[in-house]
């Protein structure tokens, strides 16, 4: 075991905070000592308690603000030794959009949006690598090279890379800004009737389930106990509802399509908000295993990352569409805003 000690010096603009202290140890070793940890590794130390904050043991969950913390840390001798992402050998994605700054891909249902490992090649990071290996030197982590955001590796759509170190940080800083706009399209079941008015706005705060690494949760006042660490906001807003007639089954919960814009970028963000409003996206084996899955073309979950606006280096927006992958219903020919 090799032991280091260091001050960890989190700023104002470094996350949107509080921030998981495992989160930020992975990219301060990465990015100061040169040392890419996989998540797996990370855990392994915390999980032997090798990580002290102030002296104490502490667990990887731990929520940090912005300030100084001296961290003491145990590491294996062959830690974060191969872990640096690797070109894709076979799958490819189209470019939405491409110059000497950005890189857009329409990502695949069921292609994860990074590796775990180095051994994992066939991600949107390695389909990016492969186009651009000049990437590899941008961004937080040698797994996560250039990526500004992930989509869940269900959901398809539009991915953004930056390809420059400058232009990483300044993407970043103008992703929750108002002048980027991040829209979806879902199809859902309607087990309770849908907004009569839109725009119609969710703000249910989201934890980590107490119980499961992979789930997220409603993170009401009277369900603070079903969650662990502090609770994130959370606004995702419904700004259009059509319904899908050639999905629809006699005396069953009708199906409908939105379109949704985030405000915010909570991992599985819309995925609980409308299952905690019963109206879980089909495909979704997580929150809900619908059984109209027999119906569709294909079982993957039925999110798509449609419509992105982002500011160009000029102040100029740029408008980026994702076409909807194959597959995706079209006959959809009633608007409603009611049931």
């Amino acid at each position: 075991m090799k032991s280091l000690s260091f001050n960890l010096s989190l700023t104002t603009e470094g996350y949107d905070y509080p921030v998981r202290l495992d989160r930020a140890l992975r990219d301060f070793l990465n990015q100061n000592q040169k040392i890419p940890l996989s998540r797996a590794e990370m855990k392994a130390i915390f999980d032997e308690d090798n990580v002290l904050l102030s002296g104490r043991i502490v667990h990887a969950q731990t929520l940090l603000s912005p300030g100084e913390y001296l961290i003491e840390i145990k590491l294996p001798e062959n830690t974060g030794q191969t872990h640096e992402a690797r070109p894709s050998t076979h799958l490819t994605a189209s470019i939405l959009y491409e110059d000497s700054d950005i890189l857009v891909l329409n990502k695949p249902s069921g292609v994860p949006s990074v590796p775990h490992s180095s051994e994992e090649t066939e991600t949107a990071v390695g389909i990016a690598l492969r186009h651009c290996p000049q990437i590899m030197s941008v961004g937080r982590t040698t797994l996560e090279p250039g990526l500004l955001h992930r989509l869940d590796t269900e959901t398809s759509g539009a991915l953004v890379f930056a390809k420059t170190e400058s232009e990483f940080h300044r993407l970043r800083s103008e992703w929750k800004s108002e002048s980027t706009q991040k829209i979806y399209r879902a199809l859902v079941d309607s087990f309770q009737p849908l907004p009569l008015r839109l725009p119609y706005s969710i703000e249910l705060p989201i934890g980590h389930d107490q119980k499961s690494s992979k789930r997220m949760r409603i993170a009401t006042q009277d369900q603070l106990y079903r969650v662990r660490g502090k609770p994130l906001e959370a606004r995702t807003e419904i700004i259009n509802i059509e319904r899908v007639d050639s999905l629809n089954i006699p005396h069953e919960a009708p199906v409908f399509e939105l379109t949704i814009q985030i405000y915010t970028g909570v991992m599985h963000q819309i995925r609980v908000h409308l299952s905690s409003l019963s109206w879980p996206i089909l495909g979704d084996q997580t929150y809900h295993n619908s059984f109209r899955k027999h119906f569709l073309p294909s079982t993957r979950l039925w999110l798509h990352a449609w419509k992105l606006t982002l500011p160009l280096k000029n102040g100029n927006p740029l408008h980026i569409i994702a076409p909807l992958p194959d597959g995706w219903p079209k006959q959809i020919n009633q608007r409603s805003q009611t049931q």
